[in-house]
């Protein structure tokens, strides 16, 4: 699986398979950012961050877009996903969030399956980011993550990256 894949033309021939592959439950998964996105949450009226992940694992691999909401009530997936690209140490009680090392970083994940049923009524399934991993480089430290980060762009503005 290519981490940046290309772009095709109207009439490229194209090789290969490129499947979707669905995770089982529970696979733990290396993840590489490979791309990174902002958005906005209306309900929150808060930034989103949007990270798309090219997951490995010995059962295959995918790419899993997940959505980190740039809001308080979701700092523990915040502080997550930080912790485990190696960006904050486990339990860190306060640290900057530096966006402009996010993509191309890496870490370890676990996957879970999300279901629903599309318009017509059928059950789809996705994989989707059950927990980050602490990053290796903290193996044995604690990983509460109670932190607060800063927040200089809470209320809106441009992204940093």
């Amino acid at each position: 699986m290519s981490d940046e894949g290309k772009a095709i033309g109207w009439n490229d021939e194209v090789e290969g398979t490129n499947d979707f592959t669905l995770l089982p439950e529970g696979t733990v998964v290396d993840f590489k950012v490979i791309d990174l996105k902002d958005d906005k949450d209306g309900r929150k009226r808060c930034n989103v961050a949007v990270l798309h992940l090219a997951c490995k694992s010995p059962q295959g691999g995918t790419v899993i877009k997940e959505r980190l909401t740039m809001h308080t009530d979701f700092l523990w997936k915040i502080n997550q996903f930080f912790t485990s690209i190696g960006l904050r140490k486990p339990g860190a009680a306060k640290y900057r969030l530096d966006f402009t090392k996010v993509k191309g970083a890496s870490g370890k994940a676990i996957v879970r399956i999300r279901k629903w049923k599309d318009d017509q009524d059928r059950e789809r399934s996705i994989n989707a980011i059950d927990r980050f991993l602490p990053h290796e480089s903290f193996a044995g430290a604690g990983d509460s993550d109670e932190a607060s980060g800063d927040s200089d762009e809470a209320s809106g503005g441009n992204a940093p990256f």
